[in-house]
């Protein structure tokens, strides 16, 4: 075995060829390996057109990269802006009056989300690692702490206020409520009254058609054979309607109309006319352009100060709930006038769609209406009720958020502050659908810019493959390409 190592070791060919491992013989090996692997890759790509897939790949990469951690980047500053609740009650004091139920349950709500997304914004400023778990406790103890309380307002004592204040405004839209619950029975009733089906029908069709073959000598010949297809012939379109349901919904119409004889919206949100400096800051400093804070103009400020008002579900299904509201009384009359003359029905077309007989389409558009009044209304009310729900363990939890990463008490710190920031995110899209997103990572933009960086890489790599294809072909035979 020891022989067998030496580069001397005599074989039965003769003496072995004396030679050195690292030398330039070994040099000149390696050099060829790379030679033809690299005329192997060569050859792969001029036979092929495997740099269109290649290029596209290196461009869906590098877009996708790009775009991820732009996402990532913004998910670090989330725009910001308070309501200046002390002016707001301020005004309203001015006039012997106070401020609305529902505006202070709203405004107080947008501060509460606030106070929480500017600790988090700060506290990436001194975040450890990119780890900002520790930071983000600190900034969330100076909102909660009654020792460090700067404002009228700390975020301890709104997430206390906030049960009886939403108990409060739900009061305020019992009138909504009540056309809510009424809206949802009719619109129950008007469900169950139809149903419908639609069942295609096929045939089989007999055709003729030409086909080419050769016979025992190779010769090429044409003949007429004789073909089954399967074709649309026409559609069964089936309404069953159920009367018990359909009278039941008659009477929940009439008692909607004798319990809603009109909706008056309960208040106008509160605004205010002028800003203070620690807003001002808290707007200008969450809108950073190239890192650099934005400079906004009072008029800029005022309307980012009452940006909770227009945002707000409450502000922004208003005009939606009106609208169905005012035209229940039409749909009302409509299906009393042509519920006696439904029935169930079932008849042939020739399209695969139909929009049913008289009596279904009339229950079919107060449905719609219904539907429309009933999801519009459920958001407002929905959203104030989760809220009361939630805003006594939303407070436990930043407790114990702040105990767990800062005093060393039992817990997972990230999983609680993602817990915090996600309850903070379902509150705002739940309560002011109108205002931008705070959940700042926008997946399908990362998806789009990954898709065009693709498809940008694919016409660079066809232009490189048909560049290629040119420059090997000049005054040489054609090559052949497979595909």
């Amino acid at each position: 075995m020891r022989n067998l190592l030496r580069s001397d070791y005599v074989t039965r060919e003769g003496p072995r060829e004396k030679r050195s491992w690292f030398g330039q013989d070994y040099l000149q090996m390696c050099k060829e390996k790379v030679w033809q692997a690299a005329d192997k890759v060569r050859t792969l790509f001029r036979d092929t057109s495997l740099e269109i897939a290649v290029v596209a790949a290196v461009g869906m990469a590098i877009a996708g990269g790009i775009s991820t951690r732009y996402e990532q980047a913004r998910t670090k500053l989330v725009p910001i802006s308070f309501s200046e609740i002390h002016q707001l009650e301020d005004n309203a004091t001015a006039k012997g009056d106070r401020i609305g139920e529902l505006s202070e349950f709203y405004a107080k709500l947008w501060d509460s989300n606030s106070k929480i997304y500017e600790s988090h914004n700060f506290s990436w400023k001194n975040a450890t690692l990119g780890n900002n778990t520790k930071t983000f406790a600190k900034e969330l103890e100076t909102h909660i702490d009654p020792a460090l309380k700067i404002h009228k307002y700390n975020l301890a004592m709104i997430l206390d206020e906030l049960p009886a204040l939403g108990t409060a405004a739900l009061k305020k839209l019992k009138d909504l409520k009540r056309a809510y619950v009424d809206i949802s029975q009719v619109n129950s009733a008007l469900d169950d009254a139809w149903s419908e089906s639609h069942v295609d029908h096929y045939r089989t069709e007999t055709y003729t058609d030409t086909e080419t073959y050769r016979d025992s000598d190779g010769n090429s010949h044409t003949r007429t054979v004789t073909k089954t297809r399967r074709v649309y012939d026409h559609t069964t379109h089936s309404y069953r309607y159920d009367n018990q349901s359909g009278e039941a919904a008659i009477d929940n119409f009439r008692k909607f109309l004798e319990e809603n004889p009109n909706l008056v919206w309960p208040e106008e949100l509160a605004r205010v006319t002028k800003t203070k400096a620690d807003g001002e800051y808290a707007a200008e400093s969450s809108r950073k352009k190239k890192g650099v804070p934005s400079r906004l103009s009072p008029e800029e400020l005022v309307k980012l100060a009452n940006e909770w008002n227009p945002s707000s579900t409450y502000s922004q299904n208003r005009t939606g709930i009106i609208s169905s509201f005012s035209q229940t009384p039409q749909h009302a009359i409509a299906w009393a006038k042509n519920e006696p003359n439904s029935h169930s029905t079932s008849y042939n077309t020739g399209s695969h769609f139909d929009s049913g007989p008289t009596e279904f389409r009339v229950a079919e558009a107060a449905l719609a209406n219904g539907r429309k009044l009933e999801k519009k209304a459920g958001q407002i009310l929905n959203g104030i009720e989760q809220v009361i729900v939630e805003a006594e363990s939303q407070r436990a939890l930043i407790d114990k958020f702040i105990g767990c990463a800062l005093d060393g008490e039992g817990g997972k710190p990230s999983r609680l502050k993602s817990e915090i920031l996600s309850r903070a995110n379902k509150w705002q899209r739940a309560n002011f659908s109108g205002a931008e997103d705070s959940d700042r990572f926008r997946a399908l933009m990362v998806l789009l810019w990954t898709v065009l960086g693709g498809l940008a890489g694919a016409g660079l790599g066809y232009g490189v493959d048909k560049c290629t294809d040119v420059k090997q072909t000049w005054g040489k035979p054609e090559r052949r390409r497979y595909y």
